[in-house]
């Protein structure tokens, strides 16, 4: 039994979308690309993402973490400049070794707004220390030491907007203004001669040195701080492309400002036609393109329950996007397996192993090894209810061979499949809460008890489906480098007609390196 659920465990990938198809019975040895020409009027997205204030907030705290690496690490040239001061006279002060020691942004003084088209951040109280070397001379005679500065009640604007990029259609980051200033100086002079020192040193900061420090919270504000986030941004699949398999996956951004951020994607798909008989490997087959034939319905939620909801970001997937996927590895002819001793890794396919299933068959031929062959008859279909959460249909048809060269590899039967699997399936766990599985014996050279077959898989997926929640899938299959800086916390999922939403907390876990 234990050697049983092992290949039904290879059965299961296949209903789950045919990812575990390594070795398809017709291989295809070419890639098919999207046409430019799609069609204009593709009716509502299929995938939509919003982003709401808690988000700007906490994606604002971390970009004033790039500002503030960037502005500590700040080179701040040495200044010179001759004086005059009454009772003082002539002398020439020089300011070296002009480092800033702390840049403060208190995170509850800074606010990131949606304007009508754009963003607009605005921080207060930010604090910025300076530390430097002075050294004067006059007349033969010098004098040297240290002091600090520290900028006060500084001020900072920044407006911003957020465009796809018309080559690549990533959402990228693009500065409209950036202004700061400071308003109050603070100056301290470890010196005997502090009061004429001070009127110096704090006129050499009322110049270059002031001017070279916004100058490089500005450089910051419009290049590091947007470049940081480009940098992120720029890892976003705006085009999936599964190698191997003759489809594509397109994706576009289009930005909405509302009391939240709206991003909406369209997934579109295109795919050759099942050809027969199949291209021989270096024969190309004709590509026959395909617009998918699922429609998008409407995402039943107003803007008032998306602007309404608490957590910083939700994430809506329409079920055509799904059945787009499955459709075109269904019409690639890729929705198929054979499965024979040394495929699933410690699996000894033998006709010991189903004799639960075909109890004469290991009589008949005993020890022999097996092949199985499995394939999808129709394109699977996922649905998103309200009441029934996600459902899975799917179609198959199983052949049994046994693999004795003499007797030329007999067929011992071909079972056709209906297989309807119900699952409540969160971030972090799945939830199987009904399963359906029908099997006809279309073909037999001895008895093929199905309703041992239905219990088996039902029984089966029961069990094991289960281990395998959102999160896994798409650490498993979805390979961005934005992957590892952000990570989904509090999350929850709900159902609709036609849709699935999770929303959830966003935490990064690292930022983007220079």
């Amino acid at each position: 039994l234990h050697r049983s659920r092992s290949f039904l465990f290879a059965l299961l990938l296949l209903l789950a979308g045919g990812v575990c198809a390594r070795v398809p019975l017709k291989p295809q040895a070419h890639q098919v690309k999207i046409p430019e020409n799609v069609k204009d009027d593709r009716g509502p997205p299929g995938i939509q993402l919003a982003a709401r204030q808690q988000l700007l907030e906490y994606g604002t705290q971390q970009g004033m973490e790039i500002l503030k690496a960037r502005v500590q690490s700040l080179h701040v040239p040495n200044a010179k400049k001759a004086f005059n001061l009454p009772l003082v006279g002539k002398f020439v002060l020089e300011l070296s070794n002009l480092r800033i020691l702390t840049f403060s942004v208190p995170s509850e003084a800074a606010r990131t707004s949606i304007e009508n088209g754009g963003f607009e951040f605005r921080v207060t109280e930010v604090e910025a220390q300076l530390g430097f070397d002075w050294h004067w001379e006059k007349l033969g005679m010098q004098g040297s030491g240290q002091g600090e500065l520290d900028l006060l009640g500084g001020d900072i604007n920044y407006r911003f907007r957020a465009l796809a990029q018309p080559e690549s259609g990533q959402p990228h980051i693009i500065v409209d203004a950036a202004d700061s200033s400071f308003n109050e100086v603070e100056l301290v002079i470890h010196s005997y001669s502090a009061d004429w020192l001070y009127q110096a040193v704090l006129s050499l900061f009322n110049g270059q040195i002031r001017k070279a420090v916004q100058s490089g919270i500005q450089s910051a504000l419009q290049k590091d701080v947007p470049d940081g986030v480009n940098k992120v941004l720029s890892t976003l699949p705006t085009h999936l492309e599964i190698k191997g398999l003759p489809f594509n996956v397109g994706f576009e951004y289009s930005l909405f400002t509302l009391t939240y951020v709206l991003l909406q994607g369209y997934g579109e798909i295109a795919s050759e036609a099942r050809s027969k008989p199949a291209q021989p490997a270096d024969h190309p087959a004709l590509v026959h393109m395909q617009q998918c034939p699922f429609d998008v319905t409407p995402l039943p939620l107003s803007p008032q329950q998306v602007g309404a909801e608490s957590h910083m970001l939700s994430i809506y997937l329409h079920h055509s996007v799904a059945n787009c996927m499955l459709w075109g590895l269904y019409n690639a002819g890729s929705l198929q397996i054979v499965v024979q001793d040394g495929t699933v890794p410690k699996l000894h396919l033998t006709t010991d192993l189903l004799a639960m299933l075909i109890p004469e068959l290991p009589k008949k031929f005993p020890h022999q090894q097996l092949r199985i062959e499995v394939a999808a008859t129709k394109e699977p279909l996922i649905n998103f209810s309200s009441d029934k959460g996600i459902e899975l249909q799917a179609v198959y048809q199983t052949e049994i061979y046994v693999q004795n060269a003499t007797l030329h590899d007999p067929l011992i039967t071909r079972l056709l499949a209906n297989v309807t699997i119900e699952a409540d399936m969160s971030w972090e766990s799945t939830i199987i809460t009904a399963v359906n599985a029908k099997h006809t014996v279309q073909e037999a050279i001895m008895a093929v008890p199905a309703p041992q077959w239905d219990m088996t898989v039902a029984w089966f997926i029961q069990n094991y489906a289960g281990l395998y929640p959102l999160r896994q899938l798409v650490t498993s299959f979805v390979h961005t480098p934005v992957s590892s800086m952000l990570d989904l916390t509090d999350t929850e999922s709900q159902t609709y007609e036609g849709w699935y939403s999770l929303a959830a907390e966003v935490e990064v876990t690292g930022l983007p390196t220079q």
